[in-house]
């Protein structure tokens, strides 16, 4: 690679690596703090599910009411602390499903 197709290299991956991180912080503000709506329909269901903590529940891992039961625990019970934990995991997914995908194209182009 000469100089000019490094520089254009470390730019483009600089400017991926930023709009993953646009994309992070606009899934985090957009997931805590809804504008159109509170608590939905099915999150007061996951409450429900939190108050009564059972392995019986057939249409949800046993997890996820004991994850919700333990933000409630520690925060206050608030629309911010029901959307708190799904905000955390979709931007830790989006994170490492992009930054992947980058460092394969990385390891193409310097195997090219």
């Amino acid at each position: 690679m000469d100089k000019n197709s490094k520089l254009h290299f470390k730019w483009a991956l600089q400017s991926e690596v930023f709009i993953v991180f646009v994309f992070l912080f606009t899934k985090i503000i957009l997931a805590l703090f809804p504008v159109q709506y509170g608590i939905f329909r099915d999150e007061f269901y996951y409450l429900a599910m939190s108050s009564h903590l059972d392995f019986g529940y057939v249409d949800v891992p046993p997890l996820a009411p004991l994850l919700l039961a333990l933000m409630r625990f520690v925060f206050v019970d608030s629309s911010f602390t029901l959307h708190l934990l799904p905000a955390i995991c979709g931007a830790a997914f989006l994170y490492v499903t992009q930054t992947s995908q980058i460092n394969k194209r990385l390891c193409t182009l310097k195997i090219q």
